[in-house]
């Protein structure tokens, strides 16, 4: 995607003299170009393809911001001793433009927001960047998502172990690529349907760590709404709909008595509660397809709990946010798992603050996992880029939201 050559990823891509440097970004072929940026953060993250078994895997790099600091060398060794995450870009529920977007959000540099008048996007350095306390490397997996790719046949079918597989592999083989950065505190994380897959990776990094060269300095996890027990976040969109007030108190008492509280596989039989989810129905659009089609992908993991209560039960730390307006996977179906794991409540419900101003509300529990929700927030709760990257910030340093 985009390639910014700074000092700060010296090892990758090359030296710099600078401190000052000018930035010009390119996207394949010209088809985004940014106007000059000056700036005294480094950047740093080419896109680059790495051979995994059958496939070719595209990441990017993104390495902690200099944040004005005068003293590169200073800056280097605190850069070698910060956060280092691998986001999992997953295209099976969201759409390469959402991947695209939320490395956007996430990263340092982000789209200047003005109507649209036929001309190129510009981009501009993002306050909200992620990258201000950690670095990131985003993976574009499985093989079609993004610009990774199956190198071998076209009958390849990707699913959910052999992503893991894939994954697994990335990690290993680029810190032995890059051993300066094998001391750093190691995160893996992901938004939507990677809550299927970071659990599960995490796990084994965890395992893998007393057979396998090298060892990740792992210290936790994060999901953004995440997926974690497949359709469960089905039956919790009618609930969710009557909190936010899009149906009235009347239908959905009618909907919780006729379906006894399963809106899902319905039975045929139970004609008062198909009559009530039909005009439940009657108030939705149809379904909006933007994605491409998922049949050529297994699905193979049907819940991840288990993996939540073996990391939590070792004291690893978790942040698990959900934007409070996702009916994909509504906050509701995300507090049930959660509360299922019966560990008690360290810093109990309360409202989370930015500048006198709710941003969301938070509970901490003594498994060291942290929820919270992200006011106005949707499934990627990342388009509240100011509301995220405080939150991250705050518990990435080990602060109280």
């Amino acid at each position: 995607m985009l390639c910014f050559p700074p000092p700060s990823c010296s090892a990758l891509l090359g030296r710099c003299r600078h401190r000052r440097v000018i930035l010009e970004g390119e996207v394949f072929a010209g088809i985004l170009r940014t106007s000059s940026l000056r700036t005294r953060n480094w950047v740093c993250g080419c896109g680059r393809f790495r051979s995994i078994s059958d496939i070719s895997l595209f990441y990017q790099i993104r390495c902690k911001s200099q944040n004005g600091s005068s003293h590169y060398l200073a800056y280097r060794r605190s850069r070698l001793l910060c956060p280092l995450w691998t986001c999992l870009c997953n295209c099976l529920i969201d759409c390469d433009l959402d991947d695209f977007i939320d490395d956007l959000f996430k990263g340092p540099i982000s789209f200047k927001e003005e109507p649209y008048n036929d001309s190129i996007p510009e981009l501009l350095l993002n306050p909200y960047s992620w990258t201000k306390k950690s670095s990131i490397i985003f993976v574009d997996l499985p093989a079609g998502t993004g610009f990774s790719y199956d190198t071998t046949s076209s009958a390849f079918k990707p699913g959910d172990f052999s992503q893991i597989h894939h994954y697994l592999q990335f990690l290993r083989k680029w810190l032995v690529d890059h051993p300066e950065f094998i001391t750093n505190p190691f995160y893996v994380g992901g938004d939507s349907y990677s809550g299927m897959i970071v659990p599960v990776v995490a796990q084994k990094i965890v395992g893998g760590n007393t057979l396998e060269f090298p060892i990740i300095n792992f210290q936790g996890y994060i999901l953004g709404n995440p997926y974690t027990i497949r359709g469960s976040g089905d039956n919790f969109a009618i609930p969710f709909a009557h909190r936010m007030t899009l149906i009235s108190e009347e239908l959905f008492e009618s909907l919780k008595t006729s379906c006894k509280g399963k809106y899902v596989n319905i039975d045929p039989t139970n004609v008062e509660c198909l009559k009530h989810y039909k005009i439940y129905k009657e108030g939705s659009i149809e379904e909006w397809i933007r994605c491409k089609n998922r049949k050529d992908y297994t699905f193979e993991i049907e819940s991840v709990f288990s993996y939540h209560v073996k990391l939590s039960s070792k004291g690893y730390r978790s942040l698990i946010y959900s934007g409070d307006h996702d009916m994909l996977v509504p906050h509701l179906d995300t507090q049930t798992w959660i509360k299922a794991l019966n560990y008690s409540i360290v810093d109990d419900w309360r409202p989370w603050f930015i500048l006198d101003q709710v941003a969301g509300y938070t509970r901490h529990y003594a498994n060291n996992m942290t929820f919270a929700t992200i006011k106005g927030g949707g499934h990627t709760a990342e388009y509240t880029r100011r509301e995220c990257s405080i939150m991250f910030s705050r518990w990435i340093s080990g602060e109280s939201l």
